[in-house]
């Protein structure tokens, strides 16, 4: 048995109600007078008898008074008793969470599985009684509340709950990160008897990669609330689902007449191989392609490539479509992608080489990265603005944010203000690429540390903004180099590497290269395979980046300088630094801050749906930071006050819940079940079963019942007795007495 309310407080408030019978009897007892007169002795042997039942009498009015005011103060205490035999004791009132899945993967089906979870809800709900404390929320990565800690009304939450107004969501579950909410909404309910109800369609992804801390807080959870899964039912419903993945920005210029390739990849999530589909491309919102996908295994996925012509420059939205039969959930079969298209790319490209100077016959350390960036034999329209100056130039270089790209060759010793304003190019959305070289190893201190010049901030807080720690040189054994690991990553620098012959990557040598450590947040794109050392590595900062080269621009270094392989390289940092396709995505229900140069002081958000809403985002200078949490796919375009379109993000759902494939109720019970819930069968009868296991009863009401009991007991028995030692008493002594035991009982 538990108390609902606070054992101490209503304790010992029906402790004072017990001592205050207690006190006024023995009030009266106290305020006795005793008058001596002759004729009285005469009397008192006779009144012996007839005072030894009077108290007697006495003491059985008084403990049903101290019982009544104890079975008020339990009452108070709402006491709930959990046991079999409640069943037969007090009312059955419950305070109830009802959990209900409203994820993507929810809406498959031609009847969805979100419907029959209402309908489940509907039964969990009838079990309630009108008053009882409810909290109805709709599950997923953004909680949508119906109800919250309110008073159960049936018709109104059947209203709330109307499959025309209540949608499963384009959001994961994201159950890891929901076990903590719903232990919180079931504390906030005021009932000794919780429970929680979680209607879901045991989605693969969610259950089967349940963390070891959700399990240990379901554990928790389950000694204060009692915890039921009731997994809808899916007998006889189709697993098969095809999905567009992905659609991502895979190589080529971002330019004016450039031709660019995307790559969107179909997955077969189901368990038969998958074919007849077709996919439609969309660019600025006409349809300029179609194509047949062709047979996928189960399992398996698909890259159908798309090469784009861009005619005009700015922010391009574009959509793949896929058309597949048999197909119930919708939801996944569009993908989003928005991408920048610049006239050119303005880079800086500065010589760090501290002999020499550009125009001479020795070649600066930037030669080769200008030659591959101007890529000689490119059409005029397509190319890349080069700008060359040396590193003695860089601090009186003042309009920085002229330019898209800074190429940083053998500059080992930036002054500080030149790294702090680097920085903040970085910061502000530009692009910086470095690569090391002979300055970082011969300085006039030979003990130096290659990093401190580039470290930012003061105190302990400061750091390096570079991807690495940059540690010794160090230098081939053999004359044919180190040879380049095929990378295993998706960046579109790793994506070059891959897609070349594997000859063609051995051919790429490496003499020597500063090893260093990847820092917290860096990304490693390149290694190079003897030794697994990081060659090229990057980093995000702010709305920019950094990109790193652990070996020389030159060919002092390597032979990677006059390799085919140095050109692509190049040309594709530059295009994906200075256009960020990746910072124009999103997922729908995450929170996403979007950064754009302009100097508007308002702008008009115009979502997928055509719905508008005007907003003020923070100016950092000409920076606007843009706060957007996508709450459905589609493309989100930002304009100003003419209607021109500033910036524009493509917002996808969570390619992880196309996965509709769910684990059998057998299978997830076994599982469950050391964990303390409780999975009630899907072809059961909801309500009929959380009534066989409901425990606790409220056994205030009985308790009241009874405190009013013994008053009117203790009412009739104290007139009872006073009637009745007040027959035939006639003389002054007797009629004194029982005027005060009279008294005392009436009070």
């Amino acid at each position: 048995m538990v108390p609902l309310n606070s054992l101490a407080l209503w304790g010992t408030l029906g402790l004072i109600g017990v001592a205050v019978p207690i006190i006024i009897h023995l009030l009266y007892r106290k305020n006795r007078k005793e008058t001596q007169w002759a004729a009285m002795e005469l009397l008192r042997k006779a009144l012996v008898m007839r005072s030894g039942q009077i108290k007697i009498e006495d003491f059985l009015v008084l403990a049903l008074r101290c019982l009544a005011m104890l079975l008020i103060a339990a009452a108070l205490l709402r006491p709930i008793l959990n046991s079999g035999a409640s069943k037969w004791l007090g009312e059955k009132h419950v305070g109830m969470v009802v959990a209900i899945d409203a994820s993507l993967s929810m809406g498959h089906g031609e009847h969805s599985r979100f419907e029959k979870a209402l309908t489940e809800a509907e039964q969990v709900l009838s079990t309630a009684r009108e008053g009882d404390p409810v909290t109805v929320v709709l599950l997923s990565r953004n909680p949508e509340y119906i109800a919250r800690a309110a008073d159960y009304e049936p018709e109104k939450i059947k209203n709330l709950l109307s499959r025309e107004t209540t949608k499963p969501s384009p959001y994961p579950l994201s159950l890891d990160s929901n076990v903590n909410l719903l232990a919180e909404l079931a504390t906030e309910l005021e009932s000794g008897t919780r429970e929680v109800y979680l209607i879901t369609d045991a989605q693969e992804d969610d259950w089967s990669t349940l963390s070891g801390t959700s399990q240990e807080s379901l554990r928790k959870m389950t000694n204060e609330s009692r915890f039921f899964v009731l997994p809808v039912s899916t007998d006889g419903e189709s697993e098969e689902n095809l999905s567009i993945s992905s659609l991502n920005y895979a190589s080529g210029p971002l330019q004016s007449s450039g031709v660019t390739r995307f790559e969107a990849i179909v997955k077969n999530h189901g368990r038969e191989v998958a074919n007849g589909a077709s996919i439609e491309f969309w660019v600025g919102g006409k349809r300029t392609r179609k194509q047949e996908v062709g047979q996928i295994n189960p399992g398996d996925s698909r890259v159908i490539p798309y090469f784009v012509n861009f005619d005009n420059p700015g922010d391009l939205s574009l959509e793949a479509r896929l058309m597949s039969n048999g197909d119930d959930l919708d939801a996944d079969n569009g993908r989003f992608a928005v991408v920048n298209i610049k006239d050119s790319v303005r880079i800086l490209c500065v010589n760090g080489n501290s002999s020499g100077e550009i125009g001479t016959n020795l070649r600066s350390s930037v030669y080769y990265a200008v030659r591959a960036l101007r890529l000689k034999n490119s059409a005029p329209e397509s190319a890349m603005e080069v700008t060359q100056i040396n590193a003695l130039d860089l601090p009186q270089e003042e309009r920085l944010d002229d330019f898209d790209i800074i190429v940083l060759a053998n500059h080992a010793n930036p002054d500080p203000s030149t790294v702090e304003r680097l920085h903040g190019f970085t910061e502000r959305g530009g692009g910086l690429i470095m690569f090391t070289g002979a300055n970082f190893i011969s300085g006039a201190d030979e003990n130096a540390d290659p990093n401190e010049p580039f470290m930012i901030g003061e105190g302990n807080e400061r750091k390096t903004f570079l991807p690495a720690i940059l540690k010794e040189a160090k230098t081939a054994q053999t004359d044919s180099g180190w040879s380049l690991k095929t990378p295993d990553g998706d960046h579109p620098l790793a994506a070059i590497v891959k897609r070349l012959p594997e000859e063609i990557i051995n051919s790429a040598r490496i003499n020597r290269m500063m090893y260093s450590e990847p820092v917290p947040g860096a990304q490693v794109i390149l290694r190079v395979a003897e030794n697994n050392a990081p060659l090229l590595l990057t980093r995000d900062i702010g709305a920019g980046s950094v990109l790193m080269f652990t070996t020389s621009a030159d060919r002092s270094w390597n032979a990677l300088a006059i390799h085919p392989l140095y050109a692509m390289l190049l040309q594709q940092a530059a295009t994906t630094m200075s256009s960020q396709p990746d910072s124009r995505l999103t997922a729908c229900g995450e929170e996403m801050v979007h950064r754009i140069q302009s100097d508007a002081k308002r702008l008009e958000l115009v979502r997928p749906d055509g719905t508008t809403e005007t907003i003020r985002p923070d100016q950092i200078g000409q920076t606007l930071n843009i706060e957007l949490t996508a709450e459905t796919p589609g493309i989100y375009r930002y304009n100003s006050d003419n209607g021109n379109t500033v910036s524009a993000v493509a917002a996808n759902i969570d390619a992880t819940e196309s996965n509709i494939r769910v684990v059998a109720s057998k299978s997830l019970e076994s599982e469950l079940d050391n964990m303390g819930l409780t999975v009630i069968d899907p072809g059961s009868s909801a309500s009929d079963a959380i009534k066989k296991e409901r425990r606790g009863s409220d056994l205030s009401s009985i308790l009241l019942t009874l405190a009013i009991l013994c008053f009117l007991i203790q009412s009739v028995i104290a007139k009872i007795f006073t009637k009745k030692i007040s027959r035939g008493e006639t003389d002054v002594a007797a009629s004194l007495q029982l005027s005060q035991v009279a008294a005392a009982r009436r009070t």
